[in-house]
């Protein structure tokens, strides 16, 4: 019989897949085995191919390779090889010469090691090829964070044709969510080879998401022999050495020619659409032991979330916080004014340190709200602590954000890295996210809006998926008042309107300048010749009402003339310059993060002696579905003239099957934000 230790480590530490890939001991590679350093000439004429034609770089080759061992200390844990080979195209790939090797370590015990690593670029010069292995002022280690170091590389000697090759082997003690391998990235790849070698004491989740086609080329079981020391439970006895056999399994996917992804904007994460596998600990069975889940069921997840250090006995009410919370609220307080009395004081008493978990580092309330920073989980559990100790009707949801792509919906714990509290009060939901502090009461940080959320029940062990979208509009309404000069300068002000999502964005960026001098330089940096006399705002922190600006200035150089005539573009600097969707096809949807509206009115007096020669057209576009309106319409009087154009965006996704509406409709606003108004003099 063997010992293992607890797993309970692994479920609380990094519950987010690592996207990084491997290498295999048999593999193939045009039918011959690959070698560090043996590049042949002919691999210099390799090209892109198919509708990558252009791209600045390609992989020759990505292969990995994934199995377990034992440790002589009697832990299970995996090493994970990888070996690729990439040739540089043009100067636009030069990029790829560089690499990031993250290593991961716990705050207890549990580590990786980055065993060994082999870097060289090559050219082929006279029609050999040289190799130039990486220098010593070519590796740096920067500290990510006090659980990620990050090993980078440089390598020099590169030209449009170098060949650059790196070849690592990682060591890593967790186990629970093992390496992700992407069969596809951001330049093409003629092959990718994943191998995965498993003992019968563990069974995997394997995800596999796939865009492009996968073979699973060999799948097969054999007999595979352990060995190491293990120390007896009984404290004095000495190490015992052992050697055990047992089934193993062994499986090879690969990938040939596989084209780039396209990166195009409005992508929640680009991870949800890439072909990859990955892999999460569902239970392990181990000789003599009984079957341990680890996430098979969603009642097992939330059971893990409820007995975690981390989260479930963070949440519980004691007497620190039952002290804190009688000098927060008041007792004839009604139960809104208590959440949001709980809610203000949270978002004020901690700042976010840009760390997104779902699990705290800290062990208590006291020591979080000591150290008047945490993680997004630190925060929000102690506002749900906070919460709990009113006897108010607050529970967890969790939710993977925009960044960490979509949770496929099956009872999957790793996927998740953010946590928000959902409170009901008289038959009301109101969602709470206190690592922002200007989200008002029922707002989630734009990055939590990843359309659903998973809310818990830590009594009950049940659970239920919610929807996040936004019911309402995020509006932006901006409208210009003008004059023009005698020295052909525009004289007025600009008033700014702010909704829903668009008021937090707009309070966000004037509350990370250091101060309003900072703020007003921070919005002229990108308007050429715009002076502001002077600027005021309304509801600044009235979290709960629309947000305003005023601006009064001046303008100069937009104006442009030519012999008797003047040329305007009213839309200033708010015009949409190119159209962001630049695919023919596009087979993942557009995501807009959020419903809105942007409407422009730009009100200008015709200037003294001059009359209006050309004024832009009226126009009016939307989708099929009346989903998505453009329009632009121009109204003149015998002293003025109005412009209005008006952007409706009134869903939060659009499937592919509308990609050409989309990119058709951001056409429509390209050419005609550019139209001028012409005037002629007199």
């Amino acid at each position: 019989m063997f010992m293992t230790k607890s797993l309970v480590f692994l479920l609380i530490f990094f519950a987010t897949s690592i996207n990084l890939n491997a290498q295999i001991k048999d593999e193939k590679y045009f039918d011959k085995k690959v070698k560090f350093g043996a590049v042949k000439p002919e691999e210099f004429s390799t090209k892109a191919f198919g509708k990558d034609s252009l791209a600045a770089a390609v992989e020759l080759f990505d292969i990995g390779n994934l199995q377990f061992s034992f440790s002589n200390t009697g832990d299970w844990n995996y090493t994970f090889e990888r070996h690729k080979r990439i040739k540089i195209i043009n100067k636009d790939g030069y990029d790829y010469a560089n690499f990031e090797i993250p290593i991961y370590h716990s705050n207890g015990s549990s580590k990786e090691s980055l065993m060994s690593v082999s870097l060289a670029s090559y050219n082929l010069e006279n029609g050999k090829v040289v190799q130039n292995k990486v220098a010593k002022d070519e590796k740096f280690l920067n500290k990510k964070n006090k659980n990620i170091d990050i090993n980078k590389y440089t390598l020099s000697n590169i030209k449009e044709g170098t060949i650059v090759e790196i070849k690592y082997i990682i060591k890593s003690d967790f186990i629970y969510n093992l390496r992700s391998w992407y069969f596809q990235k951001e330049i093409p790849c003629l092959w990718s080879d994943f191998t995965f070698t498993l003992p019968e004491y563990f069974k995997y989740k394997l995800n596999m998401q796939s865009f492009v086609p996968i073979t699973l080329v060999e799948d097969r079981d054999f007999q595979q022999i352990f060995s190491g020391n293990v120390s007896s439970l009984d404290a004095g006895s000495p190490n015992e050495r052992f050697n055990f056999n047992c089934n193993s399994s062994f499986k090879r996917w690969v990938a040939e020619n596989v084209a780039a992804f396209k990166n195009e904007p409005y992508v929640a994460c680009d991870d949800d659409y890439l072909s990859k596998l990955e892999l999460e600990l569902q239970s392990t069975h181990f000789k003599n032991d009984i079957i341990k889940n680890y996430s098979s069921t969603w009642e097992t997840i939330i059971e893990m979330y409820k007995k975690a250090e981390g989260f479930g006995e963070i949440i519980k009410p004691n007497n620190f916080t039952k002290n804190l919370v009688s000098t927060i609220i008041k007792p004839l307080d009604t139960e809104k004014e208590k959440m949001s009395s709980l809610f203000s004081y949270t978002q004020k008493a901690l700042k976010w340190n840009g760390i997104n978990r779902d699990f705290a580092d800290e062990k208590s309330i006291k020591s979080i709200l000591e150290a008047k920073t945490g993680n997004s989980a630190e925060i929000n559990l102690c506002l749900l602590n906070l919460l709990n100790t009113a006897n108010l009707n607050a529970k967890p949801m969790l939710i993977s954000t925009r960044e960490n792509g979509a949770h496929p919906g099956y009872p999957l714990s790793s996927k998740f890295n953010y946590v928000v509290v959902q409170v009901k009060i008289a038959n009301q939901n109101y969602l709470l996210d206190a690592t922002n502090p200007v989200l008002a009461t029922g707002y989630l940080s734009p990055n939590a809006l990843n359309h659903k959320g998973f809310l818990m029940d830590l009594d009950s062990l049940k659970g239920d998926w919610v929807m996040l979208e936004p019911e309402k509009i995020s509006r932006s309404l901006i409208t210009n008042f003008f004059s023009i000069n005698a020295d052909n300068q525009l004289i007025g002000s600009i008033n700014k309107r702010y909704t829903e999502y668009s008021a937090l964005d707009a309070r966000d960026k004037y509350f990370d300048a250091a101060n309003q001098e900072e703020y007003l330089n921070t919005y002229k940096s990108n308007k050429p010749n715009l002076k502001i006399n002077t600027y005021t705002q309304a509801n600044l922190e009235k979290l709960d009402e629309n947000y305003n600006e005023i601006f009064s200035v001046e303008l100069s150089d937009y104006i442009e003339e030519a012999g008797n005539l003047l040329y305007l573009n009213p839309m200033l600097f708010e015009k949409t310059k190119e159209n962001p969707f630049k695919l023919d096809e596009r087979n993942f949807p557009v995501d807009f993060n959020y419903p809105k509206e942007e409407n422009y009115k730009f009100i200008l007096k015709i200037p003294t002696g001059y009359v209006i020669d050309k004024l832009p057209t009226a126009i009016a576009y939307k989708l099929g579905d009346n989903s998505a309106v453009f329009s632009y319409k121009v109204v003149q009087s015998e002293s003025e003239i109005l412009v209005n154009s008006k952007i409706t965006i009134a869903n939060t996704l659009y499937g592919p099957s509308q990609y050409f509406e989309i990119k058709e409709l951001f056409k429509k606003i390209v050419e005609k934000q550019a139209e001028p108004i012409v005037f002629k003099k007199l």
